[in-house]
């Protein structure tokens, strides 16, 4: 039997006799194959997911401990996340280390991520930010706004992570 050039269905010659059952049913199983086969790269092509939770690294905090360290994510398209942070500080921290936290998929870093954020307890704007020279989740930086007389911009650090504190972080970047 022969087929068409593009997509293989089967046809029946002009010098065949005619049967009809036989070609509605190898119409049909061709016709399915072929849109398995395109469902199939699609869902290469657009592996969008459903929201997922996971839990995000908060390093550089010292002697901090948490009620809340939480986040949630999705896939919205091919290689793009988008993601949240929520973090409750239960004990205080320490240290003047930079705090680092995590994304929930490998980032490129073709270029540098910025992600938005608040902190709350005092307010404030929180900035984060992936370095290109680094690898795998990590958020390397979280910059604020430093409440006071005069407010400052600096690294988040562990002695900043005071009980009580919330922070939140969002935003969406293009994965490894």
């Amino acid at each position: 039997m022969p087929t068409t050039p593009t997509y293989g269905l089967r046809y029946q010659d002009l010098n065949e006799p005619p049967d009809g059952a036989a070609l509605g049913k190898n119409l049909a199983e061709d016709v399915e194959a072929e849109l398995i086969r395109i469902d199939n790269n699609l869902a290469s092509l657009l592996p969008v997911t459903g929201w997922a939770s996971y839990t995000p690294d908060w390093s550089g905090a010292g002697t901090a401990t948490f009620s809340t360290r939480t986040g949630r994510w999705r896939r919205i398209g091919p290689k793009t996340v988008v993601f949240n942070i929520y973090v409750v500080v239960a004990t205080s921290g320490s240290g003047s280390n930079p705090v680092s936290t995590s994304l929930p998929t490998p980032c490129s870093r073709a270029i540098r991520w910025t992600f938005s954020g608040h902190a709350e307890s005092p307010g404030s704007v929180l900035q984060a930010v992936t370095f290109t020279g680094s690898t795998g989740t990590i958020v390397d930086r979280i910059l604020y706004a430093r409440p006071g007389g005069s407010p400052e911009i600096a690294n988040l650090t562990g002695a900043d992570c005071v009980a009580g504190r919330l922070f939140t972080i969002s935003g969406i970047y293009e994965e490894a």
